[in-house]
């Protein structure tokens, strides 16, 4: 069962977290980066999960964003590769489905639920808005 949670009563630290937000398209990144920010976070993105993945060795995160459905390295292998490295960064895996390949609310069903059998804590259907996915967050950060 998904707990809701009011950000308005979070602890300051909560709403304070550093997130990488990784997503191929410019738009979708720039879009959930701003998001993200208003919420109070500190904001890093990466344009591809390989990207993701080395800004990951370097840095420290308390929380990841990753889409799916990427070129390179795809966000099915960065749920993989982190849950490896570290168990306990939460993750929220993001997709829209394959554009015109597959019905999408078919495919996203099962890719998000792909990465939730992967390790990621929490996933979301795009589109979404910015106070679904800062609730989102605070849920995984408590």
């Amino acid at each position: 069962m998904r707990r809701r949670v009011d950000e308005r009563q979070l602890p300051d630290a909560l709403l304070m977290a550093r997130i990488l937000v990784i997503d191929d398209h410019d738009l979708v990144r720039q879009s959930v980066k701003a998001m993200v920010e208003r919420g109070g976070h500190d904001v890093s993105v990466a344009a591809d999960g390989r990207d993701g993945l080395k800004q990951l060795q370097a840095e420290r995160f308390d929380l990841i964003i990753t889409d799916i459905l990427m070129p390179e390295t795809d966000g099915l292998e960065v749920v993989k590769d982190l849950r490896k490295a570290s168990g306990t960064v939460p993750i929220i895996a993001m997709s829209g489905g394959p554009s015109g390949r597959l019905p999408s609310w078919s495919a996203t069903a099962d890719y998000l639920k792909m990465a939730r059998l992967l390790g990621a804590t929490r996933t979301i259907e795009k589109p979404f808005g910015g106070a679904q996915l800062l609730a989102l967050i605070a849920e995984c950060l408590l």
